[in-house]
């Protein structure tokens, strides 16, 4: 208060005022001459925190070794450092890397004229489950070190010309659900983008298991696996990831947040056993395919048993009935040959097995099979799910579950009627996770009631008949397929309203979502459509029906908006495809889709026809070249191309026509050209980070 009234005294408010401005801007050119002058030696630490993620990140200066890219998150792009994730820590680093098995320690070298920053050292257990104490424990820490080249640090004894993934086969492995979710899909998703040319280094190496995984790992990596443990060389390598990324869901995998969805999982493991079966069986209903009705259509159901806790002690009886109701049955347990048994639930279209890590080889079903999970007594309700039922939608299957009643649970034999376990087992979950598993999972076996189970299987047989909705887009077998050929759609141009469509669409595509181009062949018609890419060689429909004009699928579920701007390119030349069609709708706008179409409405809901179409090309134009239009911006001041001509002349070369000029002038003029091209290209500018 003293120093503020003598201030007030000695100056007049204006010259406060002007005082003010100036010490402000005194201070503004200090901090900006102190960031230009220490700029080169700053090392800065940024926390960033996403809408699910916790990235931790180191920004080195220009001398400090590159790290690898890191996928997109919703808010931020990673290019440099270790990373905290929901439930995983990782670490990606490239440059002088040098790995010593003996100590746990990675070594990154960097120039002697680095400054490391303080924190210039790591420890990460490179196990894909971070928050559970008791796997972890297992788990064997390593060490990443910044050091510079002046230091003493171990010198190179092997050389590697592929960079390295570090992770523990420790943890809960021997569990079949904590394999895929913990270590083989965070595999996938940390070294699938390298095709091979990456090296395992294996801490806590189990022969068993990388005999077990074998044709898993060998898809991902060209190189013999290294069991680093006891190893007392120097391994370097130009990179490595230390830990593995994970999703945080179960058997689940975001494809707007990584290159791959648990789709393309599930194609991997197909190819990397050889499964044959893409879809699973879809059978006639009655009155449907006069020429083919006295064929005989059996699905496969696969009962799982189990030979500890949590069997059927009536599997004879359940397979039995099954038979009864037209399947044909395997009875098998979960284990031995890895390919043997991924070929068994590949050939089968119903699974059916009590709530348990089994239930993970739902992987290796066929599209649109069924499976079907016995949720034991206990409030095993968000553990059925969370673990499988969730995933399962995810991965294209249908599902069902069946809960069963207190006297089917084989508890009854064990304790009163009255006791805790029996009439409330939420207070024995109180009691801590190992109490509810020795207990619910440990002691518990179920005999399923036949007159009670068999609505389940009857249910399942009903949604072998429903509708596939697929569009099956048809290439030459030479064709290399990429990663991502199978893709969902709802044909309703509302992706984001959950009320219009029930369900968002997935891969992250624009507000109206559709399909066009190739030689598709569509059957069937259901809420969700699903676009698969196949190759000649492979099992898909047949046609039924051969059209020569594209066609354009729709829902008719409320108003759409999507008819007229999806079809108007064809001026008529386009059959369009109602999905959930209401006659009333179609008579209401006829006028409007007459317009649209020359032909007939087809009600692909009730159609079990395989309609096969082209690829939408103008027959009298097909063999006319066809120019796409490049647009080049120019400017005349800043951030113009210097080597405008140079980069016209490369653009005709490759195809297009290409167009030079500057934004400006008439705006009706210039909106027409830029209206008339394919491609507009010009420099971005953005504020620096």
């Amino acid at each position: 208060m003293m120093y503020n009234s003598i201030f007030a005294k000695s100056f007049s408010r204006y010259e406060q005022k002007k005082l003010g401005y100036g010490a402000f801007v005194g201070c503004l050119i200090i901090v900006l001459s102190l960031c230009t002058v220490f700029k080169p030696y700053i090392v800065k630490l940024k926390l960033y925190v996403s809408v699910d993620t916790k990235m931790l990140m180191l920004n080195e200066t220009s001398n400090f070794p590159r790290i690898a890219r890191v996928e997109e998150t919703e808010t931020k792009k990673m290019e440099q450092g270790c990373f905290s994730e929901e439930r995983t820590n990782f670490c990606q680093v490239q440059g002088d890397i040098r790995v010593h098995g003996k100590s746990s320690s990675v070594y990154v070298v960097t120039p002697e004229t680095t400054i490391l920053p303080e924190n210039s050292s790591w420890t990460i257990r490179p196990y894909a489950r971070k928050n559970d104490a008791e796997a972890m424990r297992r788990v064997r820490e390593w060490s990443i070190k910044a050091v510079k080249d002046g230091m003493k640090f171990p010198q190179c004894t092997q050389h590697h010309s592929v960079p390295a993934v570090i992770f523990s086969t420790s943890g809960y492995i021997g569990n079949h659900f904590h394999e895929f979710t913990d270590i083989i899909i965070p595999l996938f998703l940390t070294s699938r983008q390298f095709n091979g040319q990456v090296k395992f280094v294996v801490s806590e190496m189990r022969p068993w298991w990388i005999s077990k995984y074998q044709a898993i790992l060998s898809k991902l990596s060209n190189y013999e696996v290294l069991n680093i443990d006891k190893d007392d060389q120097v391994h370097c390598f130009p990179g490595v990831n230390v830990g593995l990324k994970r999703y945080p869901k179960e058997l689940s995998i975001d494809p707007q947040k990584y290159s791959y969805s648990i789709e393309d999982f599930r194609s991997f493991l197909r190819d990397s056993y050889s499964l044959k079966r893409v879809n699973a069986i879809k059978l006639r209903e009655e009155g449907e395919d006069e020429n083919n009705k006295n064929k005989k259509q059996q699905p496969r159901l696969l009962i799982l048993s189990r030979r500890r806790t949590r069997s059927f002690t009536n599997t004879a009886e359940i397979a039995k009935m099954a038979r009864s109701i037209g399947f044909e049955v395997i009875v098998m347990e979960a284990g031995g040959s890895m390919s043997n048994f991924a070929n068994v639930v590949n050939s089968c279209d119903v699974l059916l097995g009590v709530h348990g890590a089994g239930l993970t080889n739902i992987v290796f079903l066929p599209e649109n099979a069924v499976l079907i999970q016995v949720v034991p007594h206990g409030g095993f309700e968000w553990l059925a799910k969370y673990d499988f039922e969730l995933p399962s939608k995810d991965m294209g299957l249908k599902y069902l579950d069946y809960k069963i009643s207190v006297e089917e649970s084989t508890l009854i034999q064990q304790y009163p009627q009255d006791h805790m376990i029996i009439k409330h087992p939420p207070s024995i979950g109180k009691l801590g996770w190992e109490r509810f598993k020795s207990v619910y999972l440990e002691q518990q076996n179920v005999m399923l009631d036949l007159n009670r189970f068999r609505p389940t299987l009857q249910k399942a047989l009903e949604l072998l008949q429903q509708k596939s909705s697929s569009v099956y887009i048809v290439r030459p077998e030479t064709t290399i397929l990429p990663e991502n050929s199978s893709w969902t759609i709802k044909p309703y141009a509302r992706k984001d309203d959950a009320e219009a469509t029930r369900r968002k669409t997935p891969h992250g595509m624009d507000h109206m979502a559709f399909c066009a181009k190739g030689r598709c062949r569509s059957n069937e018609a259901c809420k969700r459509w699903s676009i698969k890419a196949v190759k000649d060689g492979m099992k898909f429909p047949q046609c039924r029906q051969h059209h020569s004009i594209p066609a354009a699928i729709l829902a008719t579920t409320s108003m759409n908006s999507q008819t007229s701007s999806s079809s108007r390119q064809f001026n008529g030349q386009v059959k369009f495809i109602v999905s959930e069609m209401r006659p009333w709708w179609i008579s209401k706008y006829q006028a409007i889709l007459g317009k649209l179409s020359n032909y007939e409405v087809l009600n692909i809901g009730k159609d079990n026809q395989v309609h096969c179409f082209p690829e939408g090309e103008d027959e009298n134009n097909k063999n006319k070249k066809q120019q796409p239009r490049l647009l080049i911006l120019s400017r005349r001041r800043t951030r113009s191309f210097t080597n405008t001509a140079e980069i016209a002349k490369m653009a005709r070369s490759m195809g297009f026509e290409a167009i030079l000029m500057e934004a400006g002038g008439s705006m009706s003029n210039f909106a027409n050209v830029v209206n008339s091209c394919d491609v507009l290209l010009g420099v971005k500018w953005s504020w620096p980070h």
